[in-house]
């Protein structure tokens, strides 16, 4: 859903197209920007300054200003999986040519890529980035086996620090975490669910595994090379959050696993 000069639309993307919702149809904005079809090229977006961007990691980023078609985003940004805003501050990981670093565009801007504005949290091996999430005053780094996180402080040049939460513990993919007013639930590399809350002090993040005593065995019948493909939302009127997922037997989502915050379960 993109949110930009007071108004909202809902925009998604299907095989090489890019759509927004019209009353009682789909309006084609695709333009001339490529979107390559596949069921695994799968886009992350984020709104800066009422411009709708979306990347995938196999094509050049796009922006949307809200009316109109796409636009491939200027300034020679990074092909990116991942995509995140805050600080007024535009963040992008997942880059194809490097899995272990966090690329940003210049101080409120979204075109400008200076070639120095990077953030290096990890060093790439078999650990990754797997997504961006503002997660309270932080931009949270999702990586394969851990968590890190990039805070602001204007002490240090570039205003950016970065820090490892926690080891041992990953999310697959950025669509996999959910924000929930004062915390976040998310799938772990092990298909697991857990759940974090904001903290100021690195060593006070727990990440509790909710899964343990309830749902362990629809977990284990879950596809785990697919992991990387399971996408979760929020549904507040029945507080629950819902996981779509592939069972071993499947090769598209095809299983939704939903978490009652009531009871959390």
């Amino acid at each position: 859903v993109y949110g930009g000069g007071g108004s909202q639309e809902f925009v998604c993307t299907a095989g090489a197209k890019a759509y927004k919702a019209a009353a009682s149809s789909w309006t084609d904005i695709t333009g001339a920007v490529t979107i390559t079809a596949g069921q695994n090229n799968v886009y992350t977006f984020a709104t800066f300054q009422d411009v709708l961007i979306g990347c995938n990691g196999v094509d050049v980023p796009w922006k949307w200003t809200g009316s109109g078609n796409l636009a491939a985003l200027g300034g020679s940004p990074p092909t990116a999986k991942y995509i995140a805003t805050l600080w007024n501050y535009l963040f992008m990981g997942g880059i194809a040519t490097d899995r272990g670093l966090v690329r940003y565009a210049d101080l409120n801007t979204f075109e400008t890529w200076t070639a120095g504005n990077t953030i290096r949290p990890m060093s790439y091996g078999s650990d990754y980035i797997t997504g961006l999430v503002p997660f309270g005053d932080m931009v949270l780094v999702l990586c394969r086996k851990s968590l890190r996180r990039i805070t602001y402080d204007t002490t240090f040049t570039p205003p950016f620090v970065h820090r490892t939460l926690i080891e041992g513990i990953g999310c697959p993919h950025q669509r996999a975490f959910v924000n929930v007013d004062d915390r976040a639930y998310f799938i772990d590399q092990n298909l697991r669910v857990r759940s974090i809350v904001p903290s100021d002090v690195v060593n006070a993040y727990d990440v509790p595994d909710l899964s343990a005593d309830k749902i362990p065995n629809t977990l284990s019948t879950l596809d785990l090379s697919r992991r990387w493909y399971i996408c979760g939302t929020y549904y507040r009127p029945f507080n629950t959050v819902l996981w779509s997922a592939t069972t071993q037997d499947g090769s598209t989502n095809n299983y939704i696993i939903i978490l009652n915050l009531r009871n959390n379960k």
